[in-house]
Order: structure tokens, then C-alpha cells, then sequence
């Protein structure tokens, strides 16, 4: 198994998830240190940086990685002492929040950088950590820069004090090169928690369905996946007017299987059964446990002769079947099988056709048991549902409630149309909300100095065009996805 599998697959307690965002920083902050002993090398390097707040930073930097090597120490000796102590995982979060805004203020709270680790650290600490604790981290850095902010505009503290503001072209492609060098180690990591967490995700997801379709002991379809397979065959051979079969086999004497040997015997026989009926029917054919001892074998494209001869193969293949005791004692496994098949008549439904079967099994057991019998279904007719008075339909709640119950309390299931509209929806808002601020910029005396006023009545246009047009396509996204999950 590849180290991706390995990381994704393992089931991670809260120490160790609280040693991620340590690790981060350990993992960032030597590329930091390594950039700014390379700045402070250069000759020219009063262009771009303070060389004596540089300096300090140095000291600054080498402390941050000392105190995030003694953290990840403690967190590998408590993830086994005390693997779900949430208090590591506070101090992880908030290691790792108070050290990127420290950075943040170095280079600029209102940089590249900075808005990168935000969000970033914001998403992936949400789907890695407890919400609590990166709530904690989240609100302690917004206020954090919030105040730096404040104080810069004010003048009480610098603004990126290392950098130096640049004055030519040259400066503001250095400049451009310092924010993407600080950033992109950020959404690196970013890009490979999230994918780790999806991927563990879809693994669960994949072994949950795994384990709702399939029985535990024999490691056949269970009751509701068999049925649901001889549902879609039955479909399918309506519109190809083609036959489908089905048997029931029930083990003989199994209660006294279990009485005599007790139910580990009966569990051995169960799964040497199962494993000799799958190895006896076609690759086309579907088998389940139909529920205890009983199983439903469906048999595509089988006329009742065909299914009959196939039934009879597997009767001869348990009757021979090598099952012992814990003693040594050979355990006698035969069955009885019903066989039903709508050959002759196409209008049954799977209702119908299994208590044919179900019948037909009865009847095999009544003869003798060990023996097949095959249902008559001629004479049959498609069972027809009880009438059940109609049921009132709810009131539709309007659209915007409806959307905001579903975010907050789960809704139903986020089908790929519903999460492209969700999606559409919130980049809309996020262009609304920038457009907004523009146009207030607009109004501004001082506009000239702060925007280009030509590009931004330009691009407003299209905006509006974009704005909309998203509007119009989530909203429909939304409103199909309502009515036609």
C-alpha cells in the first residue's frame, strides 16, 4: 500500500490530528527561515527587505521551529498515553494560528499570503480538526489581524515592517515573488489535507454501502440488495421481452444443525453453502441471503428448464459438500430449492414471482426435502397493492428557506447538480459583494488614486452580465434538483 493510501485509510485520534497543524508549520517555516537567509545574502538586499528586522527574524523564525519540535515531541508521546486528550489539539490550532499571524504581520496582513492561510487553514481545519478548536483558531486570528490592521492605519505599529515598498517595476515583480514564495508552500499543504480527508471519505462512504449491501457472515448480496437486483432484471426483461428466473434454496434441518454442533457449526455450514452455490451458478447469475438459512439465486435470461438444470447442479454440489464439526464429524448439508420463472408469463411483477418461488420451495420440502420443484406460474396474476388514501401534500416552503434549511440542518442528499448550484450561488455573492465595494470606491473623492476608474466602469458591464447569469443558473440548478433529485 502507497504512503497516500497508508495516510488516508488510517483512522487518525484527536493527538495526532492535533500534531498536523504543528507539523505544517514545521514543515513551512524551515523554507521561511532557508528564503530569508537567502534575501539577507544578496548585496542588493536593501531594495526589498530590512536587513536588521530581517536579522531578528532569523532568531524569531529558529524559535517558532524550536517550540513546534518540543509541541510535535509532547503530541508523539501523548498519542498514545492519552490519544483523545482536545486540549493537544487546542494547542496545535493555536500554534499554528499565533505563528502564521506573526508571519502575517511581517509581510503584510492584507497580502497574498495572508488571505491564503486564512481561508486555507480555515477549510482544511474544518474537515480535519474538531470544529470547536478551529472555530477557537479561526476567530483568534481574524481578531488578531483585525487589530493589526487597526494599528497600522493608524500608525501605532509599521505596516510589513521586513518588506520595503516598492518603487519600481522591478521592486514590484520581487515583491510579487515574496508573496508567492510565502504562499504557495500554504496551498501545497492545503491541497494534500483536503485530498487526504475526500479521499478517507470516499473510502468510508465506499465501505459503508459495501457493508449495507452485502451480508456479514457469507459475504453475499443481502436481502434488500437482492431484491433490488431482481427488481432492475425483472425491468430489463420487460423491455427486452426476454425471461428471468429465480430460486429460493432453503438448508435442510438446519435448526438441528444448530442444536446438535451449536452456532458456530451452523455459521461453518452457512458460509460452506454460500461459497459452494456461488461457485456452481453462471458469472450472470446473482445470488443472496434471502434471510437465516434460506437463499434467492436470480438467474437471467433462464427459461424454467435452463433454471432447473442449474438448480439441480447445485443440490448435487451440496449434497457433496465436505462441511466438519469441531470434532471431526462430517456435517450433512443437502437443500431444497423453489424454483419460479415468468417465461409464460411476462406481467408478474417481484412480488409475484417470489412467493412462486417461495411456494414451489414449500412444496420441495413437503415431498421430502433435497429435491427441486418448480412453481407454475401460468395462472398467476401481478399482486395489486392495497389502496391507501391519498397523502396530503406538504406546502413548498420558498426557495431561499428551503436552500437555507438545507445548509443548515443537513437537508437531504447534495446531489453533483445541487453542489454546482451551491457553488454558482456563493461565487455570485462573492462577486455581488465585490462589486458593491467597487462602486463605493466610485463614489469616492479620492477614486483616482485608489482604482482605475476607465477599467472599472468597462468591467462593471460584464460583471453584471456574469452576476446574473449565475444567478440564473443556480437558481435553476436548485429548482430541477427539487423537483427531479
Amino acid at each position: 500500500m502507497s504512503l497516500w493510501n497508508r495516510l488516508a485509510n488510517k483512522t487518525w485520534n484527536r493527538v495526532e490530528r492535533g500534531c498536523a497543524p504543528v507539523a505544517q508549520v514545521l514543515a513551512i517555516y524551515p523554507l521561511y527561515l532557508a528564503g530569508l537567509w537567502h534575501m539577507l545574502q544578496r548585496s542588493d538586499r536593501h531594495l526589498y527587505i530590512d536587513p536588521l528586522f530581517g536579522f531578528s527574524q532569523l532568531l524569531v523564525t529558529c524559535w517558532i521551529i524550536a517550540s513546534g519540535v518540543l509541541l510535535l515531541i509532547i503530541g508523539l508521546v501523548l498519542r498514545t498515553r492519552r490519544p483523545d486528550s482536545l486540549f493537544y489539539q487546542y494547542v496545535g490550532a493555536l500554534f499554528f494560528a499565533l505563528s502564521l499571524v506573526w508571519a502575517g504581520y511581517v509581510t503584510g496582513s492584507q497580502s497574498l499570503a495572508t488571505g491564503v492561510v486564512l481561508i486555507g487553514a480555515a477549510l482544511a481545519g474544518y474537515i480535519a480538526l474538531e470544529r470547536r478548536v478551529i472555530f477557537v483558531g479561526v476567530v483568534v486570528s481574524f481578531v488578531l489581524i483585525l487589530l493589526m490592521n487597526i494599528g497600522a492605519n493608524t500608525g501605532f505599529i509599521p505596516y510589513a515592517p521586513l518588506l520595503v515598498t516598492p518603487f519600481s517595476a522591478e521592486t514590484r515583480m520581487m515583491w510579487m515573488h515574496i508573496q508567492l514564495f510565502l504562499a504557495a508552500p500554504h496551498m501545497l499543504m492545503y491541497f494534500v489535507v483536503i485530498g487526504l480527508m475526500v479521499h478517507f471519505w470516499r473510502k468510508r462512504e465506499q465501505a459503508i454501502t459495501r457493508l449495507s449491501l452485502t451480508d456479514a457472515l457469507t459475504g453475499l448480496h443481502n436481502r434488500r440488495s437482492i431484491l433490488e437486483h431482481a427488481g432492475k432484471e425483472l425491468a430489463r426483461s420487460g423491455r427486452h421481452d426476454k425471461p428471468v428466473a429465480m430460486a429460493v434454496i432453503d438448508l435442510d434441518n438446519f435448526k438441528q444443525i444448530n442444536d446438535r454442533w451449536g452456532h458456530a457449526g451452523g455459521d461453518r455450514v452457512l458460509k460452506a453453502a454460500a461459497r459452494c452455490l456461488r461457485q456452481n451458478i453462471r458469472q450472470c447469475d446473482v445470488i443472496g441471503r434471502f434471510g437465516g438459512e434460506e437463499f434467492l439465486v436470480l438467474l437471467p435470461d433462464s427459461t424454467s428448464d435452463d433454471a432447473t438444470t442449474q438448480m439441480e447442479r447445485c443440490r448435487v454440489a451440496l449434497e457433496q459438500l465436505q462441511v466438519y464439526a469441531d470434532t471431526g464429524e462430517r456435517i450433512v448439508v443437502t437443500g431444497s430449492f423453489g424454483v419460479a420463472c415468468n417465461a409464460d408469463n411476462r406481467t408478474l411483477d417481484l412480488e409475484t414471482l417470489v412467493s412462486a418461488a417461495d411456494q414451489a420451495l414449500y412444496e420441495a420440502k413437503s415431498q421430502g426435502r433435497n429435491r427441486i420443484a418448480l412453481a407454475d406460474t401460468t395462472s398467476l396474476s401481478p399482486h395489486v397493492p392495497r389502496h391507501h388514501p391519498p397523502v396530503r401534500k406538504r406546502k413548498r416552503q420558498p426557495q431561499l428557506i428551503w436552500l437555507f434549511n438545507q445548509l443548515v440542518r443537513g437537508g437531504s442528499v447534495w446531489t453533483p447538480v445541487r453542489k454546482t448550484s451551491l457553488i454558482l450561488f456563493i461565487g455570485c455573492s462573492q462577486l455581488l459583494f465585490y462589486s458593491f465595494w467597487t462602486l463605493m470606491l466610485l463614489t469616492s473623492e479620492a477614486r483616482h488614486d485608489i482604482v482605475n476608474v476607465d477599467f472599472v466602469l468597462y468591467i462593471l458591464p460584464f460583471c453584471s452580465l456574469v452576476v446574473t447569469g449565475m444567478i440564473a443558473l443556480a437558481s435553476y440548478g436548485f429548482l430541477v434538483n427539487r423537483h427531479n433529485p
